[in-house]
């Protein structure tokens, strides 16, 4: 296989070389990534009319789409996407009452008092059965205390000893 010598392929002098090679860049290129525009000086003469090889146009730009951003609210209006009601406010019924149906809604409300108040009563009862047996526990509790402490301690020393005869 032929080769050639580096005086045949570069020529003589690497200093004083008169053809000089242009950058294969459009003068108003734009970066991809970041859409703005290099300039660039050298002008490049690759074509045999000594016309530049890229000739830059509009067509070529990148427009810049704005995204629109889903809607993730948690109004009181539905999403676009979903189905169902279009607001989750309540629906405020109106009803035309007659003097009938306002008696009975007093009674209605007379109940609802006395279910209410039988329930704090029983609740009453329960908080202070509970408070009782806090007083009653207490005792319980210092003993637990203590005798979980000596269990401890008791432990703690086991494993010192034991690690005393392995050293």
């Amino acid at each position: 296989m032929p080769y050639c010598s580096v005086q045949e392929a570069w020529g003589g002098d690497f200093n004083d070389n008169s053809d000089k090679f242009n950058k294969i860049v459009p003068e108003n290129s734009f970066d991809s990534e970041y859409e703005t525009s290099d300039e660039y000086n050298n002008i490049n003469v690759y074509n045999d009319d000594d016309s530049e090889v890229f000739e830059y146009s509009d067509k070529y730009k990148k427009s810049k789409k704005k995204k629109k951003r889903k809607n993730f609210s948690r109004t009181y209006n539905r999403l676009e996407e979903h189905t169902g009601p279009e607001t989750r406010l309540p629906i405020d019924k109106k009803y035309n009452l007659q003097e009938e149906k306002v008696t009975e809604n007093k009674s209605t409300k007379e109940s609802y008092m006395n279910f209410i108040l039988d329930e704090n009563k029983k609740l009453k009862k329960m908080l202070n059965n509970l408070n009782n047996r806090e007083e009653q526990d207490n005792i319980f509790d210092i003993a637990l205390f203590i005798f979980g402490g000596i269990f401890i301690i008791l432990i703690i020393d086991i494993l010192t000893k034991n690690l005393k005869r392995f050293n």
